[in-house]
C-alpha cells in the first residue's frame, strides 16, 4: 500500500495526522513500521473510542534528537486508569514488532484535545 493511501485509512479511523509530510518522510525508509501502522492505529482506536483524540506524529526526543513515530492519546478529562490503559495498548502495539529495532510509541502528553 502506498503511504498516502495508508494515511488516508488512518484518518478514516478518526486519527489526526497533523504533519503529513513529516510522517511520510519518517515512514519512507521504515518499511517494518509502515507495514504494521494500520494495525497499531486500529488497536489504539478500538481501545480509546470516539471520546478520545488520537494523533499520529513524529516525536523527537529533545535530549538525543532521536525520532519515533507516536500515537498520542488525548482526552478532555484524564480519569483513573488512563495511564494503565495507555500502557496496556502500548504493550499490544509493541508486540507487533518482535524482531525489529523500531516500533510505534503509544503515549499521551496530557494536553487537551486539539479538536
Amino acid at each position: 500500500m502506498r503511504l498516502d493511501g495508508l494515511l488516508s485509512e488512518i484518518r478514516g479511523l478518526g486519527i489526526a495526522v497533523p504533519d503529513t509530510a513529516l510522517v511520510v518522510g519518517y515512514l519512507a525508509s521504515r518499511a517494518p513500521v509502515a507495514s504494521k501502522l494500520l494495525e497499531a492505529c486500529r488497536l489504539a482506536r478500538a481501545n480509546f473510542g470516539s471520546d478520545s483524540y488520537l494523533s499520529l506524529e513524529v516525536d523527537k526526543d529533545p535530549e538525543s534528537g532521536a525520532c519515533t513515530l507516536a500515537i498520542f492519546i488525548r482526552q478532555r478529562a484524564y480519569g483513573t486508569g488512563f495511564v494503565s490503559k495507555v500502557q496496556a495498548v502500548a504493550e499490544e502495539v509493541e508486540a507487533l514488532f518482535p524482531s525489529t529495532a523500531e516500533w510505534i510509541l503509544v503515549t499521551s502528553d496530557f494536553a487537551p484535545p486539539s479538536t
